[in-house]
């Protein structure tokens, strides 16, 4: 099976991981304080524009608080989807040397993607706690499951776009903009009941 193949190269798998990781911001300045200022940037831009329109975000919810909750998961989701569907074609050159799994790719962009999200998501339950202690819930404990769920569909669709951009390139110039049009259209930056009874049946 595949997990079997995995396995037997996870020497392999492990290496790749830890390359992946040195070099993802190996040249920038602040490293990887860029995982946690990302969210938090889009956080402050997204409040200063959209805070004072009526029904946004639940009422009781720091508007700020409300939308980093969903700009957090959603920076792993946008991330994950731009370098899985880029991620055989920017590793060809080892692709075509060694031979191993092809699904380690994919399942290698994936794991990253979770290890950047742990830290912002560690800060933003701390926020909770801080701020809106009142709104926790048992919810929470739901939270690995979530990321679980996510990283299985997110690993789903690179299965599908990766092989996609190999044979079509427009793909990767075409996945920023369904990214970006996909963070306007989900309740990433607004609540539900803000679209509406039927659209929010719809989503829901």
């Amino acid at each position: 099976s595949a997990i079997l193949e995995i396995k037997e190269f996870s020497g392999l798998f492990r290496m790749l991981i830890s390359r992946q990781l040195r070099i993802r911001y190996r040249q920038t300045t602040l490293g990887f304080a860029w995982a946690i200022l990302q969210p938090i940037l889009l956080m402050a831009m997204f409040t200063a524009l959209f805070s004072r329109i009526p029904r946004m975000g639940p009422e009781g919810v720091p508007y700020a608080l409300f939308i980093l909750a969903g700009l957090i998961p959603w920076q792993y989701f946008s991330r994950a989807f731009s370098e899985g569907t880029n991620c055989l074609l920017g590793e060809s050159g080892l692709i075509s040397k060694v031979y191993f799994p092809r699904l380690i790719i994919p399942l290698i962009v994936v794991i990253v993607g979770l290890i950047d999200l742990i830290v912002p998501m560690m800060i933003l339950i701390l926020v909770v706690v801080i701020f809106s202690f009142d709104s926790i819930s048992m919810n929470l404990i739901y939270l690995p499951l979530f990321l679980l769920f996510q990283a299985i569909f997110i690993m789903g669709v690179i299965l599908w776009t990766a092989p996609l951009n190999i044979k079509y390139r427009d793909i990767r110039m075409l996945v920023p903009f369904l990214t970006m049009c996909l963070m306007f259209c989900s309740p990433v930056i607004f609540q539900l009941d803000f679209l509406g009874p039927l659209l929010k049946n719809i989503l829901s």
